[in-house]
């Protein structure tokens, strides 16, 4: 039955997105430090404006997907916030190794297609990656540019041999100058990248804790 509520529509309605989607729009490699940047969720970023300057702030999109769907009606949601930030990752739409191919590839090129958007309004764009298995990958790493800095996370993974082979095969793709990594880093994973390259992202449960902890030792410093 044909609706018009999909994937589709949507991307026609982009004044900018009126070209083929059959694979995923060209994602250009940007040179942007981020040295003493904060990283935090986007559906954090209001109450982290008031601590931080929004220019020294990027919001990523590790968080649940119904809290970033407005972006494929919208891509322009909430510019206000994201071009006062220093850079942004893309979104982070979910794929499932248990899924359609089809529902997988739709969402990865979603994702693409909302970062290059975000690109060519010239904001810093850190590429958020996912993959499922071997079928999805010509969409998760196609049309990008070697040396872009990306995003990846290891939340929810449960078949760990299908990531390590995604993680292999977008090494071998994408060549990332650097790495933005959220949740678990797998031991195995120093034996084919760099780790230096690695930034560290905490999960919110644990940054918050921390957060907690240095609250308290302010307040009561004898106490620690």
């Amino acid at each position: 039955m044909m609706t018009e509520n999909n994937f589709f529509t949507h991307i026609q309605n982009w004044s900018v997105c009126k070209a083929d989607t059959t694979e995923p729009p060209k994602f250009f490699r940007q040179s942007f430090d981020l040295a003493d940047k904060t990283i935090v969720p986007y559906d954090e970023l209001s109450s982290w404006k008031n601590k931080t300057p929004l220019q020294n702030l990027i919001p990523h999109f590790f968080i649940e997907d119904y809290k970033q769907t407005c972006f494929a009606d919208n891509p322009l949601k909430h510019s206000e916030f994201l071009d006062a930030c220093y850079a942004v990752f893309s979104p982070d739409y979910s794929v499932f190794t248990n899924s359609y191919s089809q529902f997988n590839n739709a969402n990865l090129l979603l994702n693409r297609l909302v970062a290059s958007y975000w690109q060519s309004l010239g904001r810093y764009v850190i590429l958020t990656l996912s993959w499922a298995g071997a079928d999805t990958y010509d969409t998760a790493f196609s049309n990008i540019e070697k040396g872009c800095i990306v995003g990846i996370s290891t939340e929810g993974v449960s078949d760990w041999e299908c990531f390590k082979n995604g993680f292999l095969e977008m090494l071998k793709r994408v060549e990332p100058s650097k790495i933005c990594w959220y949740d678990r880093i797998p031991e195995w994973v120093s034996n084919y990248y760099d780790i230096d390259n690695i930034i560290v992202m905490k999960k919110r449960h644990k940054a918050a804790k921390e957060r907690e902890f240095e609250k308290l030792r302010k307040m009561q410093p004898c106490l620690f």
